[in-house]
């Protein structure tokens, strides 16, 4: 999964860039700007290492990118984004960073829409071509009210014939308020929520000036400011949390593994991530939930025991926190 940071200059991005990336080695990109990747911090995973002391262990990593100075909405770096956080330090830039989001796709959509009607005057019997115009045409009228694409039921085809377009409003977005001080405006408050925008006042300046220190003088400063020294980190999760994915894991041959799955995939997908014979052999799979792992001591023999180790057919949709073994055959 890739995170874009989008937002004028000065609002933060490179600076953000450099908290999630935390002197971690990044790419430089061609167009401008950097690309690195992180892990999601996970509690889960590190109770799940602690108890049972696995060789190897892997979280979930996203990739993050600071697309360089400028809005840039059309950089390739930002329209393959799954993730586009915002970023603005007045609560005022927040419309107009949206209406500019808009206006680009409806550009984007306009354009589609008027090569496929070119396309269905030479084959006005072509059945696809009619689905994706009907398509292109619903998103269209969505976007003229301002109502974001991935808010509203799309069928997997719409979706696939949309993507081809990479309109930004069929993203996940989160947006950071780049500041101190008093809370949000209710008005933008309402104006997020009605749009189903998750939101982080976070102070990214200061963040990265008590990083810069020395680790032993860190914490005077957090508690200077009363600030907790795990925020970037939940700053992190929430991105993570609200695109849309959820982690399941895995625990086999002595490593323990974190896995993203997109919310509402079924165990087969799943099984396809971690191995495509799994996905092909599937037989049937073993799922317990973290919590109720962890009250077996992370025992799968008490688990079993305890009869709170399920059997799972193909159909079994994972939910966040699973914890799964697959029985497959190949």
């Amino acid at each position: 999964m890739k995170i874009a940071f989008i937002g004028e200059s000065g609002s933060g991005k490179s600076s953000l860039f450099e908290l999630f990336t935390s002197g971690k080695r990044y790419q430089e990109l061609p167009q401008g700007g950097k690309l690195a990747t992180v892990s999601i911090p996970d509690e889960r995973l590190a109770a799940l290492v602690a108890k049972l002391n696995p060789r190897k262990y892997r979280p979930v990593e996203v990739t993050v990118v600071d697309p360089g100075p400028g809005l840039k909405l059309n950089s390739p770096n930002i329209v393959d984004a799954e993730v586009l956080v915002l970023i603005v330090t007045r609560e005022e830039e927040i419309e107009k960073l949206i209406d500019k989001i808009f206006t680009r796709d409806r550009d984007v959509v306009d354009k589609r829409l008027s090569n496929l009607e070119e396309e269905l005057k030479k084959r006005h019997n072509d059945e696809q071509l009619q689905d994706e115009f009907a398509a292109f045409k619903k998103a269209k009228e969505l976007l003229i009210q301002n109502q974001f694409l991935y808010q509203r039921t799309f069928s997997s085809q719409e979706v696939k014939f949309l993507s081809s377009m990479q309109p930004l409003s069929l993203k996940s977005i989160y947006v950071v308020i780049n500041r101190e001080g008093r809370e949000v405006d209710d008005n933008i408050h309402s104006y997020l929520k009605d749009r189903g925008i998750r939101y982080q006042k976070f102070s990214i300046f200061l963040h990265k000036e008590i990083h810069q220190l020395l680790p032993e003088e860190r914490s005077v400063y957090y508690r200077e400011y009363n600030l907790d020294e795990k925020e970037v980190e939940n700053l992190l999760k929430s991105i993570y949390s609200a695109s849309g994915y959820i982690t399941f894991y895995t625990v086999v041959n002595e490593e323990v593994r974190a896995w993203m799955l997109r919310k509402g995939e079924d165990i087969i997908t799943a099984a396809g991530k971690i191995h495509s014979d799994m996905a092909r052999g599937f037989i049937r799979a073993e799922v317990i939930s973290f919590d109720d792992f962890s009250q077996c001591d992370f025992s799968l023999p008490q688990a079993r025991e305890k009869g709170i180790l399920r059997l799972e057919s193909k159909e079994y949709i994972v939910q966040d926190g699973d914890v799964v073994y697959i029985r497959f055959k190949v």
